[in-house]
């Protein structure tokens, strides 16, 4: 039942999404849903507005948003020098993390290409006219995962990002304990109420642990 109202619920959310980009085509397959199509770019950032045109794919998977769309794009219009691509050449929209977080408060597929597409192609077509990043750019992979989570802990220190990210990991939070920043606090006064919010939803708690393994595995390859 629960998952014929997650799919019934994908099916609109394809059908407003294709309503706002007529030049999209939608097919099913076992996996979800394929869309394609060319995706015009009219953004405007600080006063600066660009317009182009994308050929996309997106991959939307029949448990969205759960699990994350992967999106290409087929004109060979990334620009040389624009790292943010993964090895499967799928586009790096952005932190996880932070698109999780930002999907448990608006699960909308096309709010989705409204703030991550839109901002990604913004971003393509600036850099390949200036040369240069519009956002003050975060960096990819790894390094990128770190500097999310030096924002959302308050904190320049790898190793306490670790602590915390294994305090999830294994099921370890405890908020009477001390907090592992050193701040002499008990952990549901200092950092636990970041923790919670991750902890208490299994998708946030999922991709924190994922974080966790990447940056371990990186870090033992270096």
């Amino acid at each position: 039942m629960g998952g014929n109202l997650v799919e019934y619920n994908l099916r609109n959310e394809i059908k407003k999404l294709i309503i706002k980009y007529p030049e999209f085509s939608c097919t099913e397959n076992s996996k979800g849903f394929q869309i394609e199509g060319i995706f015009h770019l009219f953004a405007k950032y600080k006063d600066v507005p660009i317009r182009d045109d994308y050929e996309m794919k997106m991959l939307v998977p029949s448990n969205f948003p759960e699990e994350l769309p992967k999106v290409y794009e087929l004109g060979g219009r990334i620009p040389r020098g624009f790292e943010h691509v993964f090895t499967d050449d799928s586009l790096c929209l952005g932190i996880p993390m932070e698109i999780r977080k930002s999907l448990a408060e608006n699960s909308s597929l096309v709010g989705f290409v409204d703030k991550y597409i839109v901002s990604y192609f913004y971003a393509a077509s600036y850099y390949r006219k200036y040369g240069t990043y519009p956002y003050g750019d975060r960096k990819h992979g790894i390094p990128g995962i770190y500097q999310y989570y030096f924002e959302l802990f308050t904190t320049e220190s790898k190793i306490l990002v670790r602590q915390l990210l294994w305090l999830i990991y294994g099921d370890n939070y405890r908020g009477h304990k001390a907090c592992p920043c050193g701040s002499s606090v008990n952990l549901r006064n200092c950092h636990g109420e970041i923790l919670l919010a991750i902890i208490f939803r299994p998708e946030l708690k999922q991709q924190a642990i994922m974080d966790l393994l990447m940056i371990v595995e990186f870090e033992e390859v270096r």
